[in-house]
């Protein structure tokens, strides 16, 4: 009896070891600040666009002279974008100068002879009206005439080219569409929801879907509104890092990295 005693407690140690063995190597439960603060990602979609659009327009009808650029060419702020051929302006503006210069004779002559009561005061009056008149028409011509050279108003892109050299356009059709490359911002709808935690400077990465770079970016400004329909409100964010690749309508998907309480993930 006592031999098998004796047998049967290197047994017992056996056991109690791989106990205390499969109880250290269960995972311990989180503290108190695991429960209460987690990181959570939250993703929505967005889009790139220029902050500077343009579809560019003239209140004229004659032929494009000269369009030197083509859609996807580079310009800066001051180049000639377009020309029309305005010949005929050219020549309506040498006939009112001309016309000025008669009327301003006649009204100096009418002074002259106003001094000596040579002529009445309305003949005066009507012949000041007529040369004021006359150089009213010129500066129009004038401004006219400006209208017929498009200059860029920024340094940009061509986005796209709505006409062609030669074509006569009606007044006040597009001609062409430009935007500014050098300033990309990101469009994002979030749910209204997202006010709880969105901040004017927060950090966030855009994961772009055609080059697959993934950027850094900063939100700079929250929209006024909530859609009540929809409840959602529009964002708006800056590249950190800017890339040459990305262009003016791509879309990809905004990360953000938060410290959440497990009650309020799923916003």
């Amino acid at each position: 009896m006592i031999s098998q005693k004796r047998s049967a407690i290197p047994f017992l140690a056996k056991w109690v070891a791989r106990l205390l063995v499969s109880l250290l190597m269960i995972p311990t439960s989180p503290t108190l600040a695991d429960k209460t603060t987690q990181l959570a990602s939250y993703q929505q979609r967005g889009v790139v666009r220029s902050r500077a659009v343009a579809t560019l327009m003239a209140d004229l009808t004659a032929q494009v002279a000269y369009l030197p650029f083509q859609a996807g060419d580079s310009f800066r702020a001051g180049d000639v974008l377009l020309r029309f051929d305005c010949r005929h302006i050219e020549i309506a503006i040498a006939g009112a100068k001309a016309e000025l210069a008669a009327r301003e004779v006649t009204y100096r002559a009418n002074l002259k002879l106003k001094q000596h009561d040579a002529v009445g005061n309305n003949d005066l009056l009507i012949s000041k009206a007529q040369a004021d008149k006359a150089r009213a028409e010129l500066a129009a011509l004038q401004l006219r005439l400006q209208k017929c050279t498009i200059i860029a108003p920024f340094d940009g892109r061509v986005a796209e080219r709505l006409i062609e050299e030669h074509e006569t356009p009606a007044a006040n059709s597009p001609l062409l569409k430009i935007l500014k490359d050098s300033e990309l911002e990101i469009d994002v709808i979030l749910p209204s929801k997202a006010l709880a935690w969105l901040r004017k400077g927060m950090r966030f990465q855009f994961h772009v879907d055609e080059t697959g770079e993934r950027l850094d970016a900063e939100l700079i400004r929250i929209g006024a509104a909530v859609d009540p329909v929809s409840q959602t409100i529009k964002v708006s964010g800056r590249f950190l890092t800017p890339s040459k690749r990305v262009l003016h309508g791509m879309s990809g998907t905004a990360i953000w990295q938060l410290q959440t309480s497990p009650q309020n993930q799923g916003f």
